[in-house]
């Protein structure tokens, strides 16, 4: 699926150069787990590494593509190399919830998220988040539906 979207290739020529017969495309969209799989989400985090009200890890990653013609140096990400970003956020299975693409490599993952419709939702109150929340790295500024750095180390350094 990254390939996919980082060379905006048809989803059958992704299939016949991986050698693959389907492609599967989950919950690749910018969104908010409703209340009862947010709920899920949260028990199998708990479940898994004592992480009480996750609902997903989100982080920034850059996805290596071949120079654009146009405004080619917007695409150099900080490790010099052209790229698209992707935001993801995973569930405690490793599998994505959510996935914003296709922002140019030289910004930054905080504004990517703040510029999604994630972001969007959970801050002008479309969403009641209780206490649930995500947990992300320093790219991600603290707010009461995210969590960050200190306590998510300390699990993954179990």
């Amino acid at each position: 699926m990254i390939w996919y979207l980082a060379n905006m290739e048809s989803i059958r020529s992704v299939a016949n150069r991986f050698a693959i017969s389907t492609v599967k495309c989950g919950a690749w969209s910018d969104r908010v787990p409703s209340q009862n799989a947010a709920q899920i989400i949260s028990n199998n985090f708990q479940r898994r590494f004592g992480m009480i009200g996750v609902i997903g890890a989100i982080n920034g990653s850059y996805v290596r593509i071949i120079a654009p013609r146009d405004h080619h140096t917007s695409y150099i990400n900080r490790k010099g190399y052209h790229s698209v970003l992707l935001q993801g956020v995973c569930a405690a299975d490793m599998l994505f919830t959510a996935v914003n693409t296709g922002f140019r490599g030289s910004v930054h993952d905080s504004t990517l998220f703040k510029r999604s419709d994630l972001y969007h939702k959970i801050t002008t109150g479309g969403v009641e988040m209780g206490n649930l929340y995500w947990i992300g790295d320093k790219a991600y500024s603290l707010h009461t539906y995210l969590e960050r750095q200190k306590n998510y180390n300390l699990v993954l350094e179990r």
